[in-house]
């Protein structure tokens, strides 16, 4: 009977540093759309875990997590396009947002 792999297993794996392990169980999640799944392989990747560091490829799975609504992906892909790390950086009118929108007043 084959063994049901839960997100708990992943969290697990990842835990324990074995990040070939928690590579293998949160790709099929994440590639079928589960945005928990993509935000911890885009962290992966961001920070070199079991994979080469990959700015693209940790910005391309935050982007999918992000645009599900995901807030730590999108905190996180605002940090890379903050940095500029392989990711455009974009003048407010570009990235967007009406004028005057994502200013603060002080």
């Amino acid at each position: 009977m084959k063994k049901v792999v839960t997100g708990d297993d992943a969290l697990a794996a990842y835990s324990a540093g074995n990040y070939t392990e928690a590579l293998i169980l949160l790709r099929p999640s994440a590639q079928e759309g589960n945005a928990l799944a993509q935000y911890r392989l885009g962290g992966m990747y961001f920070e070199g875990q079991g994979v080469p560091q990959d700015y693209a490829q940790a910005a391309s799975w935050l982007r999918k997590a992000a645009d599900q609504g995901h807030a730590r992906a999108q905190y996180s892909l605002g940090v890379m396009y903050h940095k500029g790390l392989d990711v455009p950086q974009r003048h407010r009118g570009q990235a967007g947002l009406p004028d005057g929108q994502g200013t603060q007043d002080t």
